[in-house]
């Protein structure tokens, strides 16, 4: 175990991966709503109401590099090109997504996906 912590802390992109999971993991036992809408669901009932509201107790970090950005959300680890940058900025910058200010600073075709994959993994939900 000392060996692994040793290992881990002395290289510095194992270390910045496990301290984004560190640092945003989920650590109260709250019972979030289960996503129970499909993508195509989820998307419709987005531009209907407008906006989503992140969890109290979810947290999101990135680090950014030459070739990508590491999103780091709720424990987990998303691998994204760089053209996320004002997306995940965004997302980290706020706990409430207004749908029309988003589509109107990033691309539409890649926020949706993004959106729909936090709110399946319970970050997200809609106030209605």
């Amino acid at each position: 175990m000392r060996q692994m912590i040793i290992s881990t802390l002395s290289n510095k992109t194992d270390f910045e991966n496990w301290f984004g999971k560190f640092i945003t993991e989920n650590h109260h036992n709250y019972e979030e709503e289960q996503a129970t809408l499909n993508e195509t669901e989820f998307y419709t009932q987005l531009k209907k109401v407008g906006a989503l509201i992140r969890y109290g107790n979810i947290r999101f970090s990135y680090i950014q590099n030459d070739t990508q950005i590491s999103f780091f959300y709720a424990g987990n680890t998303l691998a994204l090109s760089k053209q996320y940058f004002p997306l995940v900025a965004y997302l980290c910058r706020r706990h409430s997504v207004d749908y029309q200010h988003l589509i109107e600073m990033n691309n539409e075709t890649l926020a949706l996906p993004l959106l729909y994959t936090l709110y399946r993994d319970g970050c997200f939900y809609f106030d209605e």
